[in-house]
């Protein structure tokens, strides 16, 4: 219908809109000095820790919360064996009151996160070389396009 049809183009323009807003603060912030972008690049493996310890953590919380009463639960996670239905995801859509878990976490913040990180390092060459390489270009162009097509299209 033409309504659903709407609401389908402006929850695609939202991730698409926070794409975009987080590509000119992040912009603005590296060319004021405010950010210096090759500090992610830097700072790498902190970061890659922290994220693996919070992934662990919500993952902990989601998996004991899908046996809570009332929760669905996904025909792959259901399987009896606990680290199979831990790993595939045992609750079908994960929620914490109407904030959506799996949208939050795998799309827009992952991939979002995934162009900042490219760029990063991509900054980071260029301090260190003076120039950035055509393959680094090409990595950063075609990965962003990904990005950007995924949040598009997203529904």
């Amino acid at each position: 219908t033409q309504r659903e049809e709407e609401e389908n183009i402006s929850h695609r323009l939202i991730g698409f809109s926070a794409f975009l807003v987080t590509a000119i603060l992040i912009a603005l912030l590296y060319w004021t000095s405010v950010l210096p972008l090759s500090s992610i690049a830097h700072n790498f493996v902190q970061l890659a820790t922290s994220s693996i310890v919070v992934s662990f953590v919500l993952s902990m919380y989601l998996y004991a919360s899908s046996f809570s009463k009332g929760k669905m639960v996904a025909l792959g996670g259901n399987s009896g064996n606990a680290i199979y239905d831990f790993f595939i995801g045992r609750e079908l859509n994960p929620r914490i009151g109407s904030f959506d878990l799996k949208e939050f976490c795998e799309l827009r913040p992952g991939l979002i996160g995934w162009v900042v990180i490219n760029f990063a390092f991509a900054a980071e060459f260029y301090e260190r070389n003076g120039f950035v390489s055509v393959n680094l270009w090409l990595v950063c162009a075609f990965q962003l396009l990904y990005v950007a097509d995924a949040l598009w299209f997203e529904v």
